[in-house]
Order: C-alpha cells, then sequence, then structure tokens
C-alpha cells in the first residue's frame, strides 16, 4: 500500500492527517526556528493545535500505532530504531528534514577528545559500528520479512523469459523487413539503371536524324 504522504511538503499541504513532535524537543526548536516556508507552516499549524505535541517519544509512537491519522515528527536516528523494533506497522517517510550529527562530549582541553575521536573513526572505516547497528536493530523477524520481500522482486530467467522472447520476435520481423525492403529497393534501382539507358540512345538515334 503507498502512503499519500511522502515528504514533509505533503504533510503541510494536506489537513487530514495530524502531525506532532515532541513538546520541548530539538524537533520542535527545529520548526519553530526554521526560516523554510514549508517548515514554518508546519510550526504554525503545530502551535495553534497544541495536542499534537507529545510529552516523551513513547506517546508519540503510541499515537502513530493507534491510528493512520497522525505523523510523528522525530530525531532520525530514533524514528530509525524505532522502526526496526516495528517494521510490520511503522514506516520512514521522506527524507532528512535536516543534517545534524551526534559527538561525545568533554571538557576543554581534554586528552580524551583527541582519542575518543581516533577510536570513532576506527570504529566507522571498520564497518564495526554498522555492524553493532544491525545486530542491536535489526530484529529476526524484520530481518526475514526484508529477506522475503527480496526474494519476492528477485528477477530470474523465469520472471524475464518472456521480455526475451518479445525481443527475439521483434528482432526476427526487423530482419525480415529489411532483407524484403532491401531487395525491393535493388530491384528498383534496376529498372531504373536501365531506363537511364535506353534514354540516351534514343536522345542520341533522334539528333542523328
Amino acid at each position: 500500500m503507498v502512503s499519500p504522504i511522502q515528504s514533509a511538503d505533503d504533510l503541510a499541504k494536506q489537513t487530514t492527517i495530524e502531525y506532532g513532535t515532541l513538546a520541548g524537543g530539538s524537533s520542535e526548536t527545529f520548526f519553530r526556528n526554521s526560516k523554510i516556508d514549508t517548515y514554518k507552516a508546519m510550526w504554525e499549524y503545530m502551535s495553534e493545535k497544541p495536542g499534537v505535541l507529545t510529552v516523551d517519544y513513547k506517546e508519540g509512537i503510541d499515537r502513530v500505532l493507534a491510528s493512520n491519522k497522525y505523523a510523528f515528527l522525530m530525531e532520525s536516528t530514533t524514528a530509525e530504531y524505532t522502526v526496526s523494533q516495528h517494521c510490520n506497522n511503522l514506516t520512514l517517510i521522506g527524507g532528512l528534514l535536516n543534517s545534524r550529527g551526534y559527538g561525545v562530549g568533554t571538557p576543554l582541553g581534554s586528552p580524551l577528545r583527541d582519542e575518543i575521536t581516533k577510536v570513532i573513526l576506527q570504529l566507522q572505516e571498520e564497518d564495526i559500528l554498522l555492524q553493532l547497528k544491525k545486530k542491536w536493530w535489526k530484529t529476526d523477524k524484520c530481518v526475514q520479512e526484508h529477506k522475503n520481500k527480496e526474494d519476492a522482486n528477485e528477477l530470474d530467467l523465469s520472471n524475464i523469459g518472456g521480455i526475451f522472447l518479445v525481443l527475439l520476435a521483434g528482432l526476427i520481423v526487423g530482419l525480415i523487413t529489411a532483407v524484403c525492403e532491401f531487395v525491393w529497393k535493388s530491384r528498383q534501382n534496376a529498372e531504373i539503371d536501365r531506363l537511364d539507358l535506353r534514354w540516351p540512345s534514343l536522345y542520341c538515334l533522334y539528333t542523328v536524324l
């Protein structure tokens, strides 16, 4: 089933599906301070309907699970994890509204900063962070469902055999047409050549007479 909402613009342009975010959270701050027209319009909607804001993430997630008339705006990392735990009921819509990273805070001038940075970069380069994410975020049920979808969408020879038959038939018809056209053109050119040889002779005979 295709969702009628595919982006923030879709949300802002409709009134059927309510949407909100965590009250007092970073997402609320983002919308409140945004200078982009779409996000400004979304904040106007949320500020006029305070009931769409939630006291915590759990309330927002529960509202989405309980109704298909509510969308919850949250930080991308939290949203990805939540969807991974409810893959049959929840889905992510659209892309990132903004791009912000996470960091580990250390006291100013602390020697731990560089050491922690090196370790994090090393974990990223060795794909260890990605492996940990897959281990703890992907449940067996979701992984199996994803695999089943891939198997269902996989193209094999039995699925695309008809396409090759159509292409082969088109190729044969095209070759036959090309040969027939070549033969017809050759005969037509031969007739023209014979006429070209006759007319100069007649013309010369006429002038002599």
